[in-house]
């Protein structure tokens, strides 16, 4: 059930509250109306919107989390349950919904595409090379109807750090002159 809504009046023998659970997804006008014994009238209204309460969850990744050998321009593809939105960044004060370390560089320069159900991670300009990249994607990362990321996958919004959904992957090692191979 929804929580009830108040209604704010000096009345006597009507109630404040109300609740209603809705039947399905979409915009609805509530109106209400009161009447005295005096004939004085007053009406508000008030437009309530429904959206789905599912929390967007990591399907599938590629590279696969903790697989070795990955070439160093290979881009990072994570698919959502859902289409997810870069909510971080339209914030007031932004944060990264998508950070990139290395085990031995720090952050690492990468660049992102969200579209849809699919986040591209690029390596900009390519990943180190023998190295462990690791990618956490941040648990305040949002569905178009604001549900956050369930990281976990316990069907509980908690947001960041708790839903935050890690992955990491080794990459190739690096070829450098005077290698050979007999």
């Amino acid at each position: 059930t929804s929580p009830a809504l108040p209604i704010f009046g000096p009345w006597t023998g009507v109630s404040s509250q109300f609740s209603w659970t809705p039947t399905q997804l979409g915009s609805f006008l509530a109106r209400f109306s009161a009447s005295d014994s005096a004939g004085g009238f007053d009406s508000i209204s008030a437009r309530i919107i429904v959206l789905e309460g599912i929390a967007p969850f990591v399907t599938d990744v590629s590279p696969a989390d903790e697989v070795s050998e990955v070439p160093w321009n290979t881009p990072v593809i994570v698919e959502f349950s859902e289409p997810v939105i870069d909510f971080c960044n339209l914030l007031t004060s932004p944060i990264a919904c998508v950070k990139v370390d290395s085990r031995r560089n720090d952050a690492l320069i990468a660049t992102q595409s969200w579209n849809g159900a699919l986040l591209v991670i690029r390596p900009d300009p390519v990943w180190p090379d023998d190295d462990t990249i690791s990618i956490t994607l941040s648990g305040e990362t949002r569905d178009a109807a604001g549900n956050r990321l369930d990281g976990d996958r316990d069907g509980v919004q908690e947001g960041s750090p708790t839903d935050d959904y890690s992955l990491s992957f080794y990459t190739a090692p690096g070829v450098y002159p005077g290698d050979a191979n007999d």
